[in-house]
């Protein structure tokens, strides 16, 4: 059963979850600055706007950059176009299609808890936009091994205004799970607007280079919270 927070309100249909924003926020912004794309460093610099620029944000430009400034690491194989779309994580129909309940419910918890560190300390105003989550696994595996499947098959495309699409295939809970990771890196919370943004037309077909996870964290040098390291090591 995905976790719930204290401003949704949760309710099943339809064998999914639709989640309803019970508030709205209103932030405005003004600044003298966009931001633009180098397309030789593939970043983005700040430049002071003026009528032949685009007034964005960095969230927005990073993300119709290149997919270096925040996919990490790089899936194996993807097409991502420089599309973007207001995504509202508030109004999310989930339908996944697994062997049992238990992977049901794992792919639920993985969702929320995603959903959860995007929202965290964001006030974002609400949008109309909706997301159809569709994720299909394959096989009733709840503990990982070194011989398990981790690939995944993700796509996101905008099929009309205000519905997004979002479809994951994995032959394993785990490799539903890297999507997910992937398909929230897709999404960057955008200042300008107080609105969280998402890459709308990407395909991506990735896995693990290695069946093991390791990292080192330098921590005499660098200062890292307890609830930082705990996130990584979820992550992982």
């Amino acid at each position: 059963m995905a976790k719930m927070l204290d401003k949704w309100k949760i309710s099943r249909r339809l064998g999914g979850i639709v989640v309803i924003l019970l508030f709205s926020i209103s932030v405005s912004s003004s600044s003298p600055w966009t931001w633009v794309c180098s397309p030789e460093q593939h970043i983005c610099l700040r430049q002071k706007w003026n009528q032949t620029l685009v007034m964005q944000s960095k969230e927005a430009c990073r993300l119709k950059c290149s997919p270096q400034n925040y996919l990490w690491p790089l899936p194996l194989e993807f097409s991502i176009e420089e599309k973007i779309s207001i995504f509202n994580p508030y109004n999310v129909a989930e339908l996944v299609t697994a062997p049992s309940n238990e992977v049901k419910d794992m792919v639920s918890d993985a969702l929320a808890w995603q959903v959860e560190k995007l929202v965290k300390s964001k006030n974002a105003i609400y949008s109309p936009v909706k997301t159809d989550l569709s994720i299909r696994i394959t096989a009733d595996q709840t503990k990982p091994d070194l011989d398990t499947n981790e690939v995944y098959f993700l796509e996101i495309r905008e099929d009309k205004e205000n519905f997004l699409t979002i479809d994951i295939k994995a032959e394993t809970y785990f490799g539903a799970r890297h999507a997910l990771e992937t398909m929230f890196q897709l999404v960057q919370y955008d200042q300008l607007t107080s609105s969280f943004l998402i890459s709308s037309s990407v395909k991506i077909s990735d896995k693990p280079y290695y069946p093991h996870r390791g990292v080192m964290l330098d921590t005499a040098r660098n200062f890292i919270p307890v609830d930082m390291i705990k996130t990584m090591i979820d992550s992982m």
